[in-house]
């Protein structure tokens, strides 16, 4: 990790229909506090931590991998950082939540 990353803590502001965690900490905030892309990061979820490369694509990393993707954007609702795996479903896979499909938007629950 780079040397003048602070260490951190963001909660989940929600989860998206691909079952990636939309963290409530910003894309650019986390720039902002040192963070690159390829640092590998230690992501501590319900007690269990996780050595996660910081990446701006899903394609920055092998299919069932974790990663933690940073997409800074003038628009705020782009402006996210995403915990997910490639290729996968983290939300599911971790026991985090169970997804329904339902007839009203978004598809999901």
């Amino acid at each position: 990790m780079a040397e003048t990353a602070e260490p951190i803590e963001a909660g989940i502001r929600g989860i998206n229909k691909y079952g990636n965690l939309v963290l409530t900490i910003s894309a650019t905030g986390l720039l902002e506090r040192g963070y690159e892309y390829g640092d590998i990061a230690a992501v501590t979820i319900d007690g269990q931590t996780y050595d996660v490369p910081v990446v701006s694509n899903y394609t920055d990393v092998d299919n069932g991998q974790m990663l933690i993707r940073v997409t800074p954007s003038d628009n705020p609702d782009e402006n996210i950082v995403l915990l997910a795996i490639n290729m996968s479903d983290l939300a599911t896979s971790l026991g985090i939540a169970t997804k329904s499909a339902i007839e009203e938007g978004p598809g999901f629950r």
